[in-house]
């Protein structure tokens, strides 16, 4: 019953992601509508574009993360969520100033790195749960 739940908390994330995602590519293009400065939208929709892939696993990560704490077993939980801060500001270092050989990215970066750490931290907790 309990993997039954899991699946279908599984599949309702997948749905909510993939509406939210799809929103926010739109909401990129529909703010300069509502008033917002040209040159800001300019500069967030590389972001929102690069963010919205991680609102999957990030839903995901939620499912299972409720899945872990519901069967008393949070410990890794503590433990990915410290590391995806840590390494979410190495990322964001790198992806956005062009070290260690990767390309200098800038506002995007923190949307892909963000994006990175969300399927990391997703992929981190659901091996840990699956144990």
């Amino acid at each position: 019953e309990v993997r039954d739940l899991v699946r279908a908390s599984l599949l309702l994330s997948t749905l909510a992601g993939a509406a939210g995602a799809v929103l926010m590519v739109l909401i990129g293009h529909a703010v300069v509508w509502l008033g917002q400065d040209p040159d800001v939208v300019d500069a967030a929709k590389p972001v929102l574009y690069a963010m919205a892939p991680g609102l999957l696993p990030c839903l995901w990560f939620q499912a299972i993360r409720q899945f872990t704490v519901g069967m008393r077993r949070p410990q890794a939980l503590l433990r990915i969520t410290i590391a995806s801060i840590a390494v979410n500001a190495g990322l964001n270092w790198v992806l956005i100033h062009g070290t260690w050989g990767l390309p200098k990215l800038g506002l995007p970066g923190i949307g892909l790195a963000t994006t990175s750490v969300y399927a990391l931290s997703f992929l981190a907790l659901y091996a840990s749960a699956r144990r």
